[in-house]
């Protein structure tokens, strides 16, 4: 049982510490470096801390330290907290004060706290995928600065699009050479490393028992499998497959007041990257899927009646929870 409470407004160089006994006594307010040394020093001599932090890329290593340091630590969901502390006058000691506050009240959702398995395949995934974005903008800019001249590259892509731009330069735009050559080798090596890090997570995918078993399920692949259990980290966490499609952002928003009940888009809460990736493995179940699946010939019935774009949503909340279920269950994907 907790006899203070701490709220800890975390940043990148220092951080806010509010300190409140169980009378909502003010016992400590200061502002301390954020790292190991800082936190140690900003709550010493006091013990029996709960401290709450708002989820961010800090906060899981932020709570790490404070267990070493022998205190409670809690994440939690970041944008209901930000309805309870929101006000006109923000600082981050009054930020770090209503943290506190809620940590006495108990009137907040804690969130799961990653594997460290679980942080470091989703490191590599993040990695990949800023190389890949990386990759993606030094095309676009390219083809701009050539565009900007009168020249189009046209359709090339993946390797064909080097050889193409330098025949380019060649023929028709020599003095652009010096422009255009850094951005096309930064395009080269970024491309490889992609090549790279995805080769490393198909080997990875081949070798874990669970990621084989998520991949019998149709249009799932490497990157799907490790980034789904990179996200869910712990199946067990989701007692029902609507929690999970709610949890990644899948169903759709709800407005209800008296008679009236609205339905909207899909809320897009949660991982945007494995929400992105289960859209794209629902559109080969629509698309490009051979092979008879009852998921495909609902999804294909579904978008004749509601339309594409409800089609690949509903399809991918569903392929969600399959996932979660073949997870848990321990078994493969059953076609038939």
């Amino acid at each position: 049982m907790s006899a203070y409470y701490c709220g800890i407004d975390l940043a990148n160089k220092t951080s806010s510490i509010c300190v409140l006994g169980p009378g909502h006594e003010l016992l400590r307010a200061c502002e301390v470096p954020t790292s190991f040394e800082g936190f140690q020093e900003g709550l010493q001599g006091l013990t029996q801390l709960r401290c709450i932090v708002e989820a961010s890329p800090l906060a899981e290593w932020a709570c790490g330290m404070l267990r070493r340091l022998g205190q409670e630590a809690v994440i939690i969901d970041a944008k209901k907290a930000k309805g309870v502390i929101a006000a006109k006058k923000k600082t981050d000691a009054i930020d770090a004060e209503k943290l506190a506050r809620l940590a006495l009240t108990g009137w907040y959702n804690p969130v799961h706290e990653k594997s460290a398995q679980g942080r470091w395949l989703r490191s590599l995934l993040q990695a990949r995928n800023g190389l890949v974005s990386g990759a993606t903008a030094a095309n676009n800019r390219i083809r701009g600065l050539l565009r900007a001249h009168g020249i189009q590259v046209g359709i090339a892509q993946g390797d064909a699009f080097g050889p193409r731009v330098q025949e380019l330069l060649q023929d028709e735009a020599k003095e652009l050479t010096p422009v255009i050559l850094p951005l096309l080798v930064v395009w080269q090596v970024q491309r490889n490393e992609v090549a790279k890090l995805t080769g490393c997570l198909e080997e990875m995918a081949k070798r874990d028992a669970t990621a084989k078993r998520l991949m019998t399920a149709p249009g799932v692949g490497p990157l799907v499998a490790l980034s789904f259990m990179a996200t869910v980290d712990d199946p067990h966490r989701f007692t029902k497959g609507d929690q999970l499609a709610a949890y990644l952002g899948l169903v759709p928003a709800v407005y209800q007041s008296g008679e009236r009940c609205v339905y909207g888009r899909i809320t897009h809460e949660g991982d945007k990257m494995l929400r992105w990736l289960l859209a794209e493995s629902a559109h080969i179940v629509l698309h490009r899927l051979k092979r008879s699946c009852e998921l495909a010939d609902w999804g294909r019935a579904l978008a004749e009646r509601k339309g594409p774009s409800k089609a690949k949503a509903a399809v991918a909340r569903k392929l969600a929870k399959i996932l979660l279920s073949l997870w848990k269950e321990q078994r493969n994907f059953a076609w038939t």
